[in-house]
């Protein structure tokens, strides 16, 4: 209930605190399958993490400053 009414209730979220997972290693490239436009990039995910690992985001500097 709101300044607006009454709503239908909202679905169930379901959240667990947990230690946070180790860091994966540095990134490194597979020279030998990227491309002149593409990089093949390879890390060591983490073993046996304290919750499980949704995905992973990989920031990339253009050397550039940008």
């Amino acid at each position: 209930m709101n300044a607006f009414g009454d709503s239908e209730p909202s679905e169930t979220l379901t959240i667990a605190a947990s230690p946070l997972p180790n860091t994966p290693t540095a990134p490194y490239v597979d020279w030998d399958k990227s491309t002149k436009t593409s990089l093949f990039i390879y890390w060591d995910v983490v073993v046996d993490p304290p919750a499980p690992i949704l995905g992973y985001i990989l920031h990339m500097d253009d050397g550039k400053g940008g």
